[in-house]
């Protein structure tokens, strides 16, 4: 089984990026005894990166951090 947190938008308080790492927390320890995977998918953008997201200490609790690369080009720009 894999659980997997879409995190794509997520900018918020300081105190958002430390619960978001203790609900990782907890669901790691409690999917460690089925052996479940445990992934997030995130926004690749370095800004909302560095105010969102405490990688160190998340990388400790997920098996995989997804980034979220689609966006960075599309129909806004002048040229194919």
């Amino acid at each position: 089984m894999q659980a997997n947190s879409d995190q794509e938008r997520r900018i918020g308080r300081e105190k958002d990026r430390e619960d978001f790492v203790k609900l990782l927390k907890e669901l790691r320890d409690a999917f460690k005894p089925y052996g479940y995977v445990l992934s997030i998918a995130v926004s690749a953008g370095k800004d909302t990166i560095d105010r969102a997201y405490s990688v160190p200490e998340i990388s400790n609790y997920v098996d995989y951090i997804n980034l979220m690369s689609y966006d960075f080009h599309g129909a806004w720009e002048m040229q194919t």
